[in-house]
């Protein structure tokens, strides 16, 4: 579990996140847009070689079909490919991939001796299963849960008996005289939980890959009243005083009405059945639907003073018109949005930033008119960073934020080449941003990580996360720093081995290693910008795919499209940000920052070549 979480918790870092492109991938891309881009062709050809070197299920069940996949792929033979194709695709589209994935898991769970070939073992067929559940349909937050599911007891709150372990028994199944029999339901789920072994909760695994269902997905509409009940295709638009989804005459306070207690005052609800396999991703699909319906109905019933808008608390309802999962209630919403809110008294803004929007603020407010074409490539791509990270589509989210890279890296004249398009501008210029971001961030995020493990709640959920160090090394460390002193990260890189050496959990201890090598031995250092550069690379040509893809209504793996959306929100912000920065302490062009800025890190790769001392907790590019 300790794997698996660690992979979700941190696909968009570099170092030890998700890698997003699997067999499936490669196919989809060869069936729907036959290998139009160069660019992307070239990535998924050494994909594609990667994958029928190292995956041992495509080595033991289609050694033969993937062998001729890669011979021909640099052919263009699209005919050819795509029938190929097609008689593989069903081996993943059916599960046996995954199946046969989680088998060979299974089989080193049960007889790990945990050696480090087991471990990696168990790392890459995570990695392998985790991009097929989202390939399935399921959310992220989901996936990260479902290992923890199939290993839960049961707790009792007071007559009920609750558990997230995948049980399959049925309410419908304990009626009697009509009435739920909870003493009984009670019963049978004690009695399965309590004679599992680890076999029989590891082989419940395999059931997440089946048993889609029909759920109906409610919210209520702020801006639409009145006492009616119609449909705009999928989409039904009602009054909960006249219709209801929820079955349950015994429920004392009326879901539907969403926290109204008058229901005189009622706003329109809009529900919308899904078949899905996860309730999490049926809500955002349901979400979508009802969004594409109001902008329908806008378009004819424009609203006057009040805006349509989808109050985001969500009712779940099954088919029989059982409630699945409540609506959270304003209260709680607006404590959340509170809660979750960045403390700036705590996250204080340091005077380096300060100064910084002083700078800013000097043309920030001036007329259009008065502002030069730097200034307004800086606003224009504000304001769409900030569209960006305000809307719920994530196709949307991409598009914006590629207007502000695109924005950015539009020159009057040419920097490498003659007809440089902005794509071949991304692949150079915003590299050395991320390899300055990824120097900096290697040893500031494996302090925090452990300063939090260290300071980790020892509440029972909690528990498995503690570390605990020696109050020496803490002290030599500065993991335990005086309040309101400045943190010196040299003396946490210095002391590594040391934290090694006290750390037993491997997650961690792999964690420090990756770091102590990563600051003291330059040929590790050198392999690992070099992996790094060959993956943002990647990130770039497959953001740039997925904007195509897009705005030409081109097939695309939707599932996928939220971690690219991610991605690109990085690679957009950080070009933004060096560019304010640059601007404000130099007052020089966008063109010159970033020429500069891949001169330096071609400087950089050099120092590494040669092997000369680099001092990378001071290295700016």
């Amino acid at each position: 579990m300790d794997i698996w979480s660690d992979l979700i918790d941190n696909f968009n870092k570099k170092y030890y996140g998700l890698d997003l492109i699997n067999p499936q991938l490669i196919i989809d891309e060869i069936n729907f847009n036959e290998l139009k881009n160069k660019n992307n062709n070239d990535y998924f050809y050494d994909q594609l070689k990667v994958m029928t070197s190292q995956d041992p299920i495509l080595k033991s069940n289609f050694k033969s079909e993937f062998s001729l996949l890669k011979k021909e792929f640099k052919n263009n033979s699209n005919d050819f490919l795509r029938i190929l194709c097609y008689e593989i695709l069903e081996f993943f589209t059916k599960g046996k991939y995954f199946k046969k994935t989680f088998s060979m898991l299974k089989n080193i769970l049960l007889n790990s001796n945990n050696e480090e070939s087991s471990y990696n073992k168990i790392r890459t067929l995570s990695q392998t299963l985790i991009v097929e559940l989202l390939l399935k349909g399921y959310n992220l937050e989901t996936i990260k849960k479902l290992p923890e599911n199939i290993f839960d007891k049961y707790n009792n709150h007071g007559e009920v008996i609750s558990t997230n372990f995948p049980h399959n028994e049925s309410w419908e199944d304990y009626k009697n005289n009509g009435e739920f029999d909870q003493a009984a339901f009670n019963e049978k789920i004690k009695t399965i939980i309590d004679n599992l072994s680890i076999e029989d909760r590891l082989n419940k695994f395999y059931e997440y890959w089946s048993g889609k269902k029909e759920y109906y997905f409610i919210f209520e509409i702020i801006g639409l009243r009145g006492e009616v009940n119609f449909n705009i295709g999928k989409v039904n638009f009602y009054n909960p005083k006249i219709k209801k989804y929820i079955k349950n005459k015994k429920q004392k306070r009326n879901s539907e009405f969403f926290n109204n207690e008058n229901d005189d005052k009622l706003f329109l609800n809009a529900a919308v059945k899904i078949e899905t396999i996860d309730i999490k991703e049926g809500e955002n699909k349901a979400l979508e639907l009802i969004e594409r319906a109001l902008d329908l109905l806008r378009s004819y019933k424009s609203p006057k003073k009040v805006n349509y808008k989808v109050n985001k608390a969500c009712i779940v309802v099954d088919k029989n018109g059982r409630l699945i999962r409540d609506n959270v209630s304003v209260a709680i919403t607006k404590y959340h949005k509170w809660h979750d809110s960045p403390d700036l008294k705590q996250n204080k803004i340091e005077p380096e930033l300060n100064q910084l929007f002083e700078s800013v603020s000097d043309f920030l407010y001036k007329p259009i008119n008065n502002l030069n074409e730097i200034e307004k490539k800086i606003i224009y791509s504000l304001h769409w960073l900030r569209k960006g990270e305000e809307t719920f589509k994530e196709e949307d989210e991409l598009l914006n934020y590629w207007v502000v890279i695109e924005s950015l890296l539009n020159f009057s004249s040419r920097v490498f080449s003659n007809n440089e398009k902005v794509i071949d501008l991304s692949l150079k210029l915003l590299i050395p941003i991320e390899i300055n971001n990824f120097i900096y961030n290697m040893g500031w995020e494996l302090y925090w990580y452990i300063w939090h493990l260290l300071n980790s709640s020892q509440g029972a959920s909690e528990r498995r996360y503690n570390l605990k160090l020696s109050e020496e090394l803490l002290e030599k460390s500065n993991l335990d720093p005086p309040p309101n002193s400045k943190i010196n990260l040299s003396k946490f890189i210095d002391s590594l081995s040391l934290i090694e050496n006290e750390v037993e959990r491997k997650i961690v201890k792999d964690k420090v290693q990756y770091a102590k090598q990563f600051y003291s031995d330059n040929n590790f250092l050198k392999k690992e910008i070099d992996n790094q550069i060959s993956q943002i690379e990647n990130d770039i040509l497959m953001i740039y795919r997925y904007r195509n893809e897009i705005v030409h209504n081109a097939h695309y793996e939707n599932t996928i499209i939220p971690f690219y959306a991610k991605k690109a929100n990085e690679y957009s912000g950080n070009l933004l940000r060096k560019i304010i920065k640059e601007y404000s302490d130099k007052n020089i062009s966008i063109k010159e920052i970033l020429t500069k800025s891949y001169v330096n890190l071609q400087n950089f790769l050099q120092k590494l070549e040669q092997k000369e001392d680099i001092d990378l907790l001071n290295i700016r590019l």
